[in-house]
């Protein structure tokens, strides 16, 4: 049965932290339920950019960020960090909390899109500081500096 107009808006909210906490716990989904979800993100990602507030007006300005409102260094910044993305097939929106955590350390500017582009390249880091685990500039910008592993293949003779 579908959601009376009334309260469609309660009734979804709960089912979706329902979906949410189903994510985060990492529950095993069907292949029908993982497209529902695919679908499900999408139209979220879009009624957040339409009609969400704070962090999602930000996400809508960003799309179109090359209007002037950025100087020209943190607009080259951040072009850097969407191919970054790019590259590692994640979308800029799914750094808002890394981006949050961020700001509350203290980055901005050219050297908060910096840092995040770092993020992009290595997303294991984003989910530290997503998590809490990185929670200040040293302990990031430590990690952040470690070499990545390399591995070399012996050849047989």
């Amino acid at each position: 049965m579908g959601n009376m107009s009334y309260c469609r808006f309660q009734n979804t909210l709960h089912d979706l932290r329902d979906c949410y906490e189903a994510l985060q716990s990492g529950e095993t989904l069907s292949r029908d339920e993982h497209s529902a979800m695919e679908m499900l993100v999408e139209i979220c990602d879009r009624i957040s950019g339409e009609f969400g507030m704070d962090h999602s007006v930000e996400m809508r300005n960003n799309m179109n960020l090359d209007d002037g409102s950025l100087p020209d260094d943190q607009f080259a910044a951040f072009c850097k960090f969407e191919d970054a993305c790019e590259e590692g097939g994640f979308r800029p929106q799914e750094f808002h909390i890394a981006k949050g955590e961020l700001t509350a350390m203290g980055y901005d500017g050219v050297d908060l899109y910096e840092v995040l582009t770092k993020l992009a390249e290595k997303p294991s880091i984003k989910t530290y500081v997503e998590n809490g685990t990185i929670t200040n500039r040293d302990d990031l910008e430590s990690v952040l500096h470690l070499p990545g592993k390399t591995f070399q293949v012996k050849k047989s003779l």
